[in-house]
């Protein structure tokens, strides 16, 4: 006969680090969250953030590893005189959206500062800029099944020390090189 060894332990699961906050972001009269600035300022660590179809007319600051995701086709984010997305988060994530930057002089559609963030099945666009700028040693985000197209300036600018990934990604069809170094 064998002999069995049990194994007791106790799961102590704190509110704080185990429940995932999901916050809607629509436009209307009765959404609570019209921007997806203010839904970022309310957001914790690890919360989820979802767009309803629109347009959404803000420079967005992602300071706090959320993921945020389209809910569905047509969420799109566009900025007219600032960068559409400044990243200093560690470990974001933003799927689905149309990041695009509609002139003002020489912004992007997306500037990472810092941080190891993920863009996957986004389209990046900026009229007076590059479309992605990859800044500061440290920086390494990954961009998965992205198009980078018809930027004003380069589809991708890499500063120097600053690295990233770039999987299955369509950098083309720039006023600028493609990708700068």
């Amino acid at each position: 006969m064998q002999k069995r060894d049990h194994l007791q332990f106790t799961l102590i699961c704190r509110k704080d680090c185990c429940h995932v906050n999901q916050i809607k972001v629509e436009k209307g009269l009765f959404s609570r969250y019209s921007t997806l600035a203010k839904a970022i300022g309310a957001a914790h660590d690890g919360d989820q953030i979802l767009l309803r179809p629109g347009v959404y007319k803000e420079a967005v600051v992602l300071t706090k590893s959320v993921e945020i995701y389209a809910d569905g086709d047509g969420v799109i984010i566009e900025c007219p005189d600032d960068n559409v997305f400044s990243v200093t988060a560690q470990q974001a994530v933003v799927r689905g959206l149309t990041i695009r930057q509609l002139g003002g002089n020489n912004k992007c559609a997306v500037v990472v500062k810092a941080g190891g963030s993920l863009f996957e099945n986004c389209r990046l666009q900026s009229q007076s800029g590059t479309g992605v700028f990859l800044v500061n040693a440290g920086t390494n985000p990954t961009f998965k099944n992205c198009t980078i197209a018809e930027n004003h300036e380069s589809g991708l600018t890499v500063g120097s020390e600053a690295q990233g990934v770039f999987d299955n990604c369509r950098i083309f069809n720039n006023n600028g090189p493609n990708v700068m170094c």
